[in-house]
């Protein structure tokens, strides 16, 4: 659907990312809901977001946006499961952006380690808000099914217009697990009884995982900053990284996992 280039500002003499795209796929309703993500993401200033800069509404459509070395889909690929208090590091950053959008009345309906890009000091950041929800604007037909599968609640399999911020918290629950098992986080709301499943987390942050993923809504985290409030108490009591963990910015290059499903990288 679209394709991200890694390009260079002349002017200003940085390197910038400009996700273009595709002409031949875009219809009217695409090509809107690709403009209301660069608005939306442009509104939305904050260290734990991507940036954008620009977007042009010509044929083909693109968008400017900070360039990131790395992923948290990256940093599994090259290194695999990660140490939970640097995993806890990472979420608890995504958190921060996600707290900052969901006061803007945002949904971002996609948290997942590939929508987490890592800039070069480490510092995680949330992007891709292509099906995001934006109070009561979407575009999102009643009964249809958008997101990834494996880190989409139980209401968000059945509908994903009605959903609040609380499907992003268990995504977020779902994006701990898989950075700290580098297994798929499928069905986590069904796993309260299957210790196996969370073998080798510690069990802290199990009681954790299990409350941001419970079926019913009402029984997670009534809010991003409560999740981050106690994951980051969590942190304290976690023993340090083992010598040598690779830092977060260790991911693979952009070619290789920085951009969403569907996206591409290209030099420009």
């Amino acid at each position: 659907m679209a394709t991200v280039y890694r390009a260079w500002d002349g002017l200003l003499e940085i390197e910038r990312a400009v996700k273009v795209l595709d002409p031949a796929v875009s219809s009217p309703g695409i090509r809107r809901r690709f403009l209301d993500e660069a608005r939306m993401m442009a509104r939305l200033r904050h260290p734990n977001l991507v940036t954008v800069f620009d977007v042009g509404a010509d044929q083909p459509a693109f968008m400017v946006m900070e360039s990131l070395p790395g992923s948290l889909h990256g940093w599994l690929r090259r290194h695999g499961a990660m140490p939970p208090r640097l995993a806890c590091r990472a979420v608890s950053g995504a958190l921060g952006g996600l707290a900052h959008v969901h006061a803007h009345g945002i949904v971002h309906r996609d948290v997942k380690p590939h929508n987490v890009l890592v800039d070069e000091g480490g510092n995680p950041k949330l992007t891709d808000f292509g099906i995001a929800r934006e109070g009561e604007g979407s575009m999102t037909r009643t009964g249809s099914v958008m997101g990834t599968f494996a880190y989409m609640p139980p209401e968000q399999r059945e509908d994903a217009k009605r959903v609040d911020l609380r499907a992003d918290l268990y995504a977020t629950g779902a994006l701990l697990y898989a950075l700290i098992s580098d297994r798929e986080p499928l069905d986590l709301h069904a796993a309260e009884g299957h210790t196996e499943a969370f073998r080798d987390i510690p069990p802290a942050l199990v009681e954790l995982i299990r409350r941001a993923c419970r079926w019913a809504p009402e029984d997670r985290f009534e809010s991003a900053g409560a999740m981050k409030e106690e994951l980051d108490a969590l942190i304290l009591a976690l023993p340090e990284d083992p010598a040598g963990t690779p830092p977060l910015q260790g991911c693979l290059p952009p070619d290789s996992g920085t951009v969403a499903e569907g996206d591409s990288w290209e030099d420009a």
